[in-house]
């Protein structure tokens, strides 16, 4: 009978604590800290328990309503406020643990960091009665913010299509990525240790499911939210359960390469480059090179050296390809001039002394007509002869 007598009692005080009861302890009344805003308001720094846990008010007012019957309890959901304000209402836990601070200086540093995420365009700093801005543990607090920011926003690998080559491990990286848990693996081999997510599989494509560890914490944290009507008072037991997925698709297009002297295939080396990494692949003994990549965009260059010059050409690869580089010879150029220089020596040659060119054992052009002439003469002498005889 006392045992059904104490699971009574239990239930009754959770009942009292989850239902009924509203305890608003107002300790001391204040940190004796100001947060100011840019459009030159001051607001002093106020603490409120809700059920003896640590609570926040979450609209930045000149004066608080500390008055404990006029608030009634209400939920989150049913408010305009973001669900991700969870994660910035535990971030008190990263300033007590990561760097023990007090009370007094985790509670003002998480209601600064409250406010500036419910209203960002008010920038709200510490200052004093004068409205002077002062720092107050500012690196820790751009610590915390963006740590809580990156863990709510997940890595860039959680929003993009990634594309892997079969049964090849890739390593992705983020700096908070052990602050995730691995929800379901898709069917991948799938690691997580260190901030490095270790994933390998077979063809195909995949879907990956994370969602953010659950809280540790000594002390039982309650989810309340209470409003007087004007202003809200809140508490979370856990993070925002989002769950995040990682696209991955593994598959792989055959690339092959021949590099070209006008149609001669050559036994050469190419510098492969995409937009992560730039390796180079050397031909094999049929002078084809051949290459297993993803998806994407790469760059083919051939580098320049003593016999040819450099050549680079881009290509989207979604499918498998076969690319021809060609490539220039350096003494090309230098080859056609030397002709075209030729040619036009010998033209100037034939312009220049063409009045002046000599036949040997030969007659003289101009010397032809003066024979002529005295051809004609002698011709008709022997004809006016003829006639007198």
């Amino acid at each position: 009978m006392k045992k059904y007598k104490i699971v009574i009692i239990i239930i009754v005080i959770f009942i009292t604590i989850e239902v009924k009861a509203i305890s608003l302890s107002n300790k001391n009344g204040s940190l004796f800290r100001n947060l100011c805003s840019n459009d030159g308001k001051i607001y002093e720094i106020k603490f409120i328990n809700l059920q003896e846990r640590e609570s926040y008010f979450l609209l930045p007012l000149e004066k608080f309503n500390i008055d404990l019957k006029t608030y009634e309890y209400s939920s989150l959901e049913k408010t305009n406020f973001p669900l991700d304000l969870k994660d910035y209402y535990l971030s008190f836990i990263e300033f007590k643990n990561k760097y023990n601070l007090n009370f007094y200086v985790y509670h003002g540093l998480t209601q600064r960091l409250i406010w500036n995420y419910l209203y960002p365009d008010k920038n709200f700093r510490f200052c004093d009665d004068n409205k002077k801005y002062y720092d107050f543990y500012e690196n820790e607090y751009n610590e915390v913010k963006e740590k809580i920011e990156n863990v709510i926003n997940g890595p860039e690998f959680f929003k993009n299509i990634n594309y892997q080559l079969p049964n090849k491990e890739y390593i992705y990286e983020f700096k908070y990525l052990d602050n995730y848990y691995v929800y379901d693996n898709g069917g991948l081999d799938v690691k997580l240790i260190n901030n490095k997510l270790y994933i390998k599989g077979e063809k195909g494509s995949y879907k990956i499911l994370f969602k953010k560890n659950k809280v540790v914490y000594n002390d039982i944290l309650f989810n309340y939210l209470v409003t007087d009507g004007q202003n809200y008072v809140f508490s979370a037991n856990n993070y925002n359960d989002v769950t995040y997925e990682m696209n991955i698709i593994i598959d792989n297009y055959n690339l092959t390469i021949m590099v070209t002297d006008n149609e001669e295939s050559l036994n050469k080396c190419i510098t492969l480059t995409s937009e992560s990494e730039s390796n180079v692949f050397c031909a094999n003994e049929n002078n084809l090179i051949n290459i297993s990549l993803l998806k994407g965009k790469y760059i083919i260059t051939y580098n320049e050296d003593d016999l040819y010059k450099e050549k680079s050409i881009t290509i989207n690869l979604d499918k498998d390809n076969l690319i021809k580089l060609n490539l220039e010879r350096k003494n090309a150029i230098e080859k056609d001039n030397l002709i075209k220089d030729d040619i036009k020596l010998d033209n100037n040659i034939n312009e220049e002394y063409t009045d002046n060119i000599i036949f040997e054992n030969t007659l003289s052009i101009n010397n032809i007509i003066y024979i002529i002439i005295f051809l004609i003469i002698i011709s008709t002498g022997v004809i006016f002869v003829r006639k007198k005889k």
